[in-house]
């Protein structure tokens, strides 16, 4: 990923990369697995997501960290991208690459797509929880998802059955959140 986006490390990325990596680290503690992660800051601040590839890496990129305004927020993050690994989302989407295209062509691209509508919900859910387990609020994954949501330009979301809307994906993770006492940490 870094060879193909051009990523050069300062000392300023290597500082924040660190404290990406700090936080996933404490989220993937919480695996029954084990599963060692690596969490790689890509700087582009229009890049406002994270997504995971084969082999445990998340790419966190500069935009999501820009609207995080706590440690619980970019938490429920990770443990949602470690959750696409963990629920084999990450693998079944290279088995299909591989079968159509062969291995040696795959394409960090082809991984930024989302997932479809139960993957996604699927991911919020044990994310929020494996999130929990790591001792961060759940109430992370919710005010996340109200921020992208208050950000969301052009017209409303149309229900689609591919993906899962903002908005279901907030219904589902208010229960969590608000059951929970738990205060979130300011980044």
């Amino acid at each position: 990923y870094e060879k193909q986006t051009g990523l050069e490390s300062t000392p300023e990325l290597e500082r924040i990369s660190g404290y990406i990596n700090q936080v996933g680290n404490r989220v993937a503690s919480a695996l029954p697995s084990r599963q060692e992660f690596h969490f790689i800051l890509d700087p582009n601040p229009a890049f406002k997501s994270a997504f995971a590839l084969p082999g445990g890496y998340i790419i966190v990129g500069g935009g999501l960290l820009a609207v995080t305004q706590t440690e619980d927020e970019l938490a429920n993050a990770l443990a949602h991208e470690i959750e696409h690994v963990e629920l084999g989302n990450v693998s079944s989407r290279v088995n299909r690459l591989a079968k159509r295209q062969g291995m040696e062509s795959l394409q960090v691209n082809e991984f930024f797509p989302g997932y479809g509508e139960k993957e996604e919900l699927a991911c919020d859910l044990n994310g929020q929880k494996l999130a929990a387990k790591a001792g961060y609020s759940p109430a992370g994954m919710l005010t996340l998802l109200e921020t992208f949501k208050t950000l969301q330009h052009g017209p409303a979301e149309k229900p689609a059955e591919s993906r899962a809307t903002l908005s279901e994906r907030i219904a589902q993770a208010t229960p969590l959140a608000r059951a929970s006492k738990q205060k979130q940490v300011p980044l």
